[in-house]
């Protein structure tokens, strides 16, 4: 098998096996939320490139996670935001990028050899796209042995 599908298939079994991840998908990152049937937790992987080295492949990944904003009828005079779900957004969508994160960091990823090459802070989003999405989003790279299996 390729290198590239071994690395993107590997990033969506780690995000489909977190409790708090209801939809995964593989879209530019604009395109995110176009399909009015996805269920939140909502994470996509976006494919950026790739770079090949004589031992190693080093897939380079947008990660985004976002959660559907909802707005509480009620006019409040508070200026914390309390009428929203924005803080509680903000903080599932970190849980589910830090839980990636965590389990890259821990190595047991043998099966293929798969390791976090580099990955950037996570950036917050807030009314992302069409639909009041609020989230993360997180560069990674994956690296992984160069088995010489690219067609």
């Amino acid at each position: 098998m390729n290198e590239l599908f071994l690395l993107t298939q590997f990033l969506v079994n780690i995000f489909s096996d977190n409790d708090l991840v209801n939809t995964i998908t593989l879209v530019e990152s604009k395109h995110i939320d176009n399909n009015k049937e996805n269920i939140y937790c909502l994470v996509n992987i976006d494919y950026l490139e790739s770079e090949t080295l004589p031992d190693a492949i080093i897939a380079s990944y947008l990660i985004t996670v976002v959660q559907q904003r909802d707005i509480r009828p009620q006019k409040t005079d508070s200026k914390l935001r309390l009428d929203t779900n924005l803080i509680d957004n903000w903080a599932e969508t970190l849980a589910v990028i830090s839980r990636f994160l965590n389990q890259m960091r821990s190595n047991n990823n043998f099966q293929n050899h798969i390791e976090l090459f580099s990955n950037t802070e996570s950036r917050k989003l807030e009314n992302f796209n069409k639909n009041g999405l609020d989230g993360h989003q997180i560069n990674i790279s994956l690296a992984m042995p160069n088995l010489g299996s690219g067609c």
